[in-house]
């Protein structure tokens, strides 16, 4: 199920970051962002509290808007997150376990910069 949630993120975000990417910003900066967006998003509708929802939202918007995703699209994706059960597991894992979290981050961004084609459309 996570995989599924992630993979639909991800398809939208390759739209999303084409324009980004398009507008001369740097490789790695839109695969940070395309990163920062699907985590934030699946920690928004799967957060402790609302005070971190809100904070894990507010943080969402901030990349979706860098690549150029409107708010209800966000909304929509943090909704999709807050129904998956893998990806409140994945939420949890990445909140708890800071090795967890680094090693996701990082892996995410290298994938990223390998494979930009399964990242960002151009």
């Amino acid at each position: 199920m996570m995989k599924a949630l992630i993979n639909s993120g991800l398809s939208m975000l390759i739209l999303a970051s084409a324009h980004s990417y398009a507008n001369g910003d740097s490789l790695k900066e839109s695969c940070y962002q395309s990163m920062r967006y699907n985590v934030y998003v699946q920690l928004a509708g799967n957060a402790y509290s609302r005070n971190d929802a809100a904070a894990f939202e507010r943080k969402a918007m901030d990349s979706g808007n860098w690549q150029g995703i409107d708010g209800a699209e966000t909304k929509r994706m943090i909704a999709m997150s807050s129904n998956n059960p893998s990806s409140a597991q994945f939420s949890m894992q990445y909140q708890n376990d800071e090795s967890f979290a680094r090693a996701y981050s990082s892996g995410y961004i290298n994938d990223c910069l390998a494979h930009p084609d399964k990242y960002i459309s151009r």
